[in-house]
């Protein structure tokens, strides 16, 4: 947060992205939470605020790429989780389980 984003813009975003909701609502779209492709409309709206609204940039596009690179990258931590795929979640076993009881997973 800083003076372009602070906790008044994220709601107005959060709020603006939620706005359309009724048209996606059901058990795994909550009114208080986001989708994929609401998550990314908040960041270009976030970015827009941040980086369009002063005028640093033109575009919306340069504005989400630079909130991406220049906010969201440097304070993020990679986890290993193709590691944990590929050791631990597709391997023979876990599949055979899946097979086995797909019918009660279902």
């Amino acid at each position: 947060m800083d003076k372009n984003v602070n906790l008044a813009a994220i709601d107005r975003s959060f709020i603006a992205t939620n706005a359309r909701k009724r048209d996606f609502e059901g058990p795994s779209n909550a009114s208080n939470a986001l989708c994929r492709f609401e998550f990314m409309e908040i960041m270009v709206r976030l970015g827009s605020e941040k980086f369009r609204g002063p005028g640093l940039v033109k575009t919306f596009t340069e504005a989400t790429l630079k909130l991406i690179e220049e906010v969201i990258i440097p304070h993020s931590k990679l986890e290993p989780w193709q590691e944990f795929r590929d050791e631990l979640l597709w391997v023979l076993e876990i599949d055979e389980l899946f097979y086995f009881n797909l019918e009660n997973l279902q």
